[in-house]
């Protein structure tokens, strides 16, 4: 049995400011206590449009626009878009309908509660030497031993022959601010989040043990990191929620070459700057990959490729590399061949290598 662990328009100087300034004040939690030994809690098998005032709102907001653009030097380039495998939607909607008060489904509410644990890391003493803004991406909510961590892809800040941005090195990417309110942006229903909410942040501090956070190059197997919060988030409630904001507990085991329906939540740069969206695809575990037929583009890495269990999403894989089709830079018909999808990490591979690290002796606490 397993156990239970874890970014139109904006100028360069308005967005480093709205990073580094104090006056956007880190979320009110309590602080994580500092434990010697860091040891898995019980991990169960089972647990029970694109807004239409982008052009008028405060100015404040393009600097979501700016955030969900930017990439870090990714090794992947583009990602397969497929035009026959349905829309991406947006959160936008999905929430204004919920404020409403219209009823949802038990899938939509779950996009939901799992879109409350989705949210973006930014290193901000690193910048891209192409974009001149600090690096970022995707990443999600985890927990491990009682713990809030985050979890995304280490290509963001290192690529494959092991190279940092133009003048930052290992010691910048220890710490990051984790953003776990971004998937609100744009929200205009009834209890709309303000600005303060919308870009509060958290400390982060990389695990270099948890994913590749080595000097050399990044290996697939090694293409994800853990950072572990400064402060605790999941058991205090997100913007207009009520109950806790909670985390993204690891799913199920698949069988190799087992097919399943999955979600993935996350920022492309296909959408609207800013905009996270959803989409339900399908998904092939084979190994330590897990190959998924989403519609994503540039900037989807480190996104939550997830399945429903118990009325719950799970974290089933993280999105990581595009598609091996020949031309990845278009639309394409969804191939028959599951080896052609886009390409994740399996959990199960990330859950049996925190293990390995944190847990030597092998015993499954």
């Amino acid at each position: 049995m397993k156990q239970s662990v874890f970014t139109k328009k904006m100028n360069f100087l308005a967005f480093t400011f709205f990073l580094m300034a104090s006056t956007f004040s880190q979320l009110s939690f309590a602080a994580v206590a500092k434990l010697p030994q860091i040891n898995f809690g019980t991990r169960s098998q089972t647990e029970g449009s694109i807004c239409t005032d982008c052009a008028v709102r405060a100015p404040q907001s393009s600097l979501m626009g700016q955030l969900a653009q930017l990439t870090g030097p990714e090794r992947i380039f583009n990602a397969a878009y497929f035009d026959d495998n349905g829309e991406r939607s947006t959160l936008v909607e999905l929430r204004n309908r919920r404020a409403r008060g219209e009823s949802l489904t038990v899938e939509e509410r779950a996009i939901l509660q799992a879109a409350d644990r989705v949210g973006a890391v930014v290193w901000p003493n690193c910048i891209h030497p192409q974009t001149g803004q600090p690096v970022n991406g995707n990443a999600f909510l985890i927990q491990i031993n009682g713990r809030d961590a985050i979890v995304t892809a280490a290509h963001f800040i290192k690529n494959d022959s092991g190279q940092f941005p133009s003048g930052c090195d290992l010691n910048d990417f220890r710490n990051a601010n984790f953003m776990p309110n971004v998937s609100y942006y744009g929200h205009t229903g009834p209890g709309g989040i303000s600005n303060e909410d919308l870009y509060a942040k958290v400390g982060a501090t990389a695990e270099s043990r948890l994913g590749d956070f080595s000097n050399g190059g990044i290996e697939f197997n090694n293409d994800w990191l853990v950072l572990f919060l400064d402060e605790q988030i999941s058991n205090s409630p997100a913007p207009n929620q009520r109950s806790p904001r909670g985390f993204i507990q690891f799913a199920n085991s698949r069988n190799n070459g087992q097919q399943f329906e999955s979600y993935i939540i996350g920022e492309d740069g296909r959408q609207e700057l800013g905009v996270t969206t959803y989409q339900k695809c399908q998904t092939v575990t084979e190994n330590n990959t897990s190959y998924n037929s989403c519609d994503t583009d540039r900037g989807s890495s480190g996104s939550l490729v997830g399945v429903l269990e118990n009325s719950e999403i799970k974290f089933e894989s993280i999105n990581i590399r595009a598609s091996r089709l020949p031309e990845i830079s278009g639309e394409h018909a969804l191939p028959e061949n599951f080896r052609d999808w886009n390409q994740g990490l399996s959990s199960d591979h990330i859950y049996d290598e925190i293990q390995r690290v944190l847990n030597p002796q092998g015993t499954d606490v």
